[in-house]
């Protein structure tokens, strides 16, 4: 019986999202501020269950409702359970597993409010970044719009070889460097902070939508052809539809 009456976890079958894992996470990759929050470096085998369980986890190998426990990875990784228990708490900390003293770890659900505050933020930074873009020159513009039209084909590319972990990647990036392109550094130190929560909101709405992938890709290039125009109430009007459609993939209002 799972803890305080919740329907019992699933185990995994087996423990292959460990070693399938490609890392694509950054040590504390909720983000910190230069000199706010700053938390001490991780010793090798803690960064090593850290990543791999992160990894999988905002890949979507290791998904919402599953349970996994400190000896089942410990001897997977072959190492013994305190880098287990170190790492699995750092994750606790960042939201992605809730833990159970001696019984183990649930990753976390991705509530509608979590999909909500994202998206909320997202819309407010993009859109400042639309703003200062639109006021640069020209040159420097184009120069943005044919990086992002490349960023697409590659979406689209792993779109097509159905790679949702690629595809997410691929999106996350086209927002990315239209966001690092308005040249502000807060700004996109910010923006980094939602990186590991894009992540996991892209890949769940793609497992749980795939058939939006041609609508999304559309969308991508509707963004960059408002940047290119320099029209930025289409771009915001047109970025707001795309967020609605994202979270309504997810089953939100």
């Amino acid at each position: 019986m799972a803890p305080d009456g919740e329907l019992a976890p699933r185990a995994p079958e087996s423990m292959d999202w460990l070693a399938d894992a490609v890392t694509d996470v950054a040590i504390g990759g909720n983000g910190d501020l230069d000199g706010v929050a700053r938390r001490p470096a991780l010793q090798p085998a803690v960064r090593r269950v850290y990543e791999r369980t992160k990894t999988a986890i905002l890949q979507g190998a290791l998904p919402v409702g599953e349970w996994v426990t400190e000896g089942q990875v410990a001897e997977a990784l072959s190492v013994s359970r305190t880098p287990v228990r170190e790492a699995f708490l750092r994750l606790e900390a960042e939201g992605l597993l809730r833990l159970y003293p001696r019984r183990g770890a649930l990753v976390t659900e991705l509530t509608e409010r979590d999909v909500c505050e994202v998206l909320e933020l997202r819309e407010l930074l993009e859109s400042f970044a639309a703003r200062r873009i639109v006021e640069t020159a020209r040159s420097r513009r184009r120069e943005l719009v044919a990086q992002l039209r490349e960023l697409v084909e590659r979406e689209r590319e792993a779109a097509v070889d159905g790679d949702a972990v690629a595809t997410a990647r691929a999106g996350r990036a086209v927002h990315t460097a239209i966001v690092h392109a308005a040249g502000n550094r807060l700004l996109d130190r910010f923006y980094g902070m939602l990186r590991d929560r894009q992540q996991r909101v892209a890949v769940e709405a793609i497992r749980r939508k795939p058939d939006r992938l041609p609508a999304v890709l559309d969308e991508h290039r509707d963004l960059i052809d408002l940047l290119e125009g320099g029209d930025v109430a289409g771009y915001e009007r047109a970025l707001q539809r795309h967020l609605i459609g994202t979270r309504q993939a997810l089953g939100g209002r």
